[in-house]
């Protein structure tokens, strides 16, 4: 009975990113943010990044993510689709709401809702509502 040796010689280095199929490794990473003063229900953000967008619907004051993988380099904005609004109207400001993904993520946003009325002679169209 014969038997085969193979002797396999690497003339370079090898490392772990040429040995690890990168499929669920992507250079991705998420958004996320924080919102306080959500007292209703209804707020709706939408993250946009290379012609796609994604809705989020936060009920609660916290942390939240959203789930769409952001490649490294890419720009990311996010707006408010809708303003808390059941059972009363508030307003909400967002800052922080756009960038470049980086190693690590984006995760200064920030929603900022309250309880004042609105002004409806004055628009800020970057923060979703009638100010």
């Amino acid at each position: 009975m014969k038997k085969l040796l193979f002797l396999c010689l690497f003339s370079t280095q090898l490392y772990a990113t040429d040995l690890i199929y990168k499929s669920s490794f992507e250079a991705n990473a998420l958004v996320a943010g924080t919102a306080s003063g959500v007292l209703n229900t209804g707020l709706t953000l939408e993250l946009s990044v290379n012609n796609q967008t994604e809705l989020l619907s936060i009920d609660d004051n916290g942390g939240f993510v959203f789930a769409t993988n952001v490649g490294f380099g890419s720009h990311w904005a996010v707006t408010i689709i809708n303003l808390p609004n059941i059972p009363q109207q508030q307003s909400c400001e967002v800052s922080n709401n756009e960038g470049v993904i980086s190693p690590g993520g984006a995760s200064t946003l920030q929603v900022i809702c309250d309880d004042t009325s609105w002004n409806w002679n004055q628009m800020n169209w970057n923060n979703g509502g009638w100010q």
